[in-house]
């Protein structure tokens, strides 16, 4: 979708237009688009902060694209001009999540071992998809989710999805706003590629100061536009979407991370470390050695910095939303492992200069960490 057309085409509108010609949307994320179409509208008539104008100046799209998540980048050839891309894929996976959640908060009685076997192996299904792009298979869960028309006639799913996507252009709109693509921060950056700790920190540090940005701006936003859910009153998740939204990419990263750390398992002998050879210590190196913080790090610096101004019902339910799904985490299954074998299988039939490229980068890092202890 192509939404804030300036009088004068600007470089990123052009370049805007063209990507949506390129990869447009269709059927379910169509319609996907159309509702993040009216949050960035409703987003941007609500900005009355700083750098206002500069968030009217940024396009917004959604590409028909199944490997893109969210981010925000230049235009090539206009350092200056900024865009912002979301896949639908990305949302129609944090939503199913969304209403997953749901289901059990209204079900808590009926959760026991075999329902948190099939969250883990949703939450595995969901990963599956974003980097495999493979079909999902129903389960027991999914289909009482679906049965369920309660859940269905309330849309409270849908409501939350709202905030979370606010959320998630206001992250990526900060990045902008706090100088994060200027040409000082992306010299800083290149300066600091053969310090790999110092280089991650300070990425770190960025993404961190986006969610803080952002949170604290979602949560001073007003009314929601009229076509929000009629059912609830306005803003009735609007605290815990940002926990909502960290504990989703919380999940893909916990899944990413010990997907690949098993796989580098098979190639301990390129580390020096003859130590360095158990999954939960690669994890480690891979959540404090990435551009972005481990999501479940950012639920708790947000909770650390706003938990005390949330209501008890919003602080309650980011909570709860967390523990189900780091419950359903821990009890993965043979049918959840196939896929995380197939995942890793995956990265090695990659081109191999770029996966040695990767392996010995993590090799680097270790062997920075040991000469820093030396």
């Amino acid at each position: 979708m192509f939404w804030h057309r300036p009088t004068q085409s600007s470089p990123a509108q052009r370049y805007a237009a063209t990507l949506v010609n390129q990869f447009p949307t269709t059927g379910l994320s169509a319609i996907y688009a159309d509702q993040v179409r009216h949050l960035i509208d409703y987003v941007k008539r609500s900005y009355t902060g700083e750098h206002r104008e500069l968030l009217h100046r940024i396009p917004l799209i959604v590409l028909g694209r199944s490997d893109l998540d969210v981010c925000v980048t230049t235009v090539p050839g206009f350092p200056k001009e900024a865009i912002i891309l979301i896949g639908p894929k990305y949302l129609i996976s944090l939503h199913l999540m969304l209403r997953i959640g749901f289901w059990l908060f209204f079900h808590y009685q009926s959760v026991n071992e075999s329902i948190l076997s099939d969250l883990g192996y949703e939450l595995v299904q969901l990963f599956a998809s974003l980097t495999l792009h493979v079909p999902s298979q129903q389960t027991q869960l999914t289909r009482a989710v679906d049965d369920d028309a309660e859940l269905r006639q309330s849309a409270i799913d849908q409501e939350a999805l709202y905030d979370c996507i606010v959320f998630i252009i206001l992250h990526e709109f900060m990045h902008v706003a706090s100088g994060h693509l200027s040409s000082s921060a992306k010299r800083r950056s290149r300066l600091l590629r053969n310090r790999p700790t110092e280089f991650y920190r300070f990425s770190q540090e960025c993404e961190t100061e986006a969610d803080h940005r952002a949170a604290s701006f979602l949560f001073s936003l007003g009314p929601k536009p009229p076509e929000a859910n009629p059912f609830l009153p306005p803003g009735t998740f609007r605290d815990a979407a940002p926990f909502f939204a960290c504990t989703f990419i919380g999940a893909m990263d916990y899944l990413r991370f010990i997907s690949e750390a098993s796989l580098i398992k098979r190639f301990e002998s390129t580390f020096r470390r003859a130590d360095f050879t158990d999954v939960d210590s690669i994890v480690t190196i891979q959540k404090t050695h990435s551009t972005h913080p481990f999501g479940m790090d950012r639920w708790q610096g947000l909770m650390d910095a706003f938990g005390e101004r949330m209501n008890d019902h919003n602080r309650n339910m980011a909570i709860q939303f967390a523990q189900y799904v780091y419950q359903g985490l821990s009890k993965l299954d043979s049918r959840s492992w196939t896929l995380l074998d197939n995942y890793a299988n995956e990265l090695l039939a990659q081109p191999t200069a770029r996966f040695i490229s990767n392996l010995n980068a993590l090799a680097a890092i270790v062997n920075e960490q040991d000469s820093g202890t030396n």
